[in-house]
């Protein structure tokens, strides 16, 4: 069963989301950064936490690295969607177009770092 290496990935993608928001919050204090470009820079940090999240995973697990990736993908994007409705804005910040892109983004992240971490798992 691949659960505790999907919940590592999770565990895994939740520090690193964590750790980059804090940077780009330090970043844009201290550069004072366009607040234009901080959606796209938080957007990037999240895909770079699921391919870390997705590559722990698939090098705990050791195989089938594009689902286990896959999952940690689209198991971090519905906790997003899930926190983002509870704090009391409900879906309306999100559009459905956008939730799809990010979950097929979200997949395709978790999907490449899961297979990046069964091969250098390997090595």
């Amino acid at each position: 069963m691949f659960i505790p290496a999907v919940f590592s990935g999770l565990l895994y993608a939740w520090v690193v989301l964590a750790l980059g928001c804090l940077f780009a919050a330090i970043a844009s204090l201290l550069l004072d950064l366009n607040q234009g470009i901080m959606p796209m820079i938080l957007t990037w940090i999240s895909y770079a936490a699921v391919i870390i999240g997705g590559l722990v995973a698939g090098r705990r697990y050791k195989r089938r690295g594009i689902i286990v990736g896959g999952v940690v993908g689209l198991a971090y994007v519905l906790l997003i969607l899930a926190i983002g409705s509870a704090g009391g804005g409900g879906m309306e910040g999100i559009s459905t177009i956008e939730a799809l892109e990010r979950l097929a983004f979200s997949i395709a992240a978790g999907a490449l770092g899961g297979i990046l971490g069964v091969n250098l798992g390997a090595s």
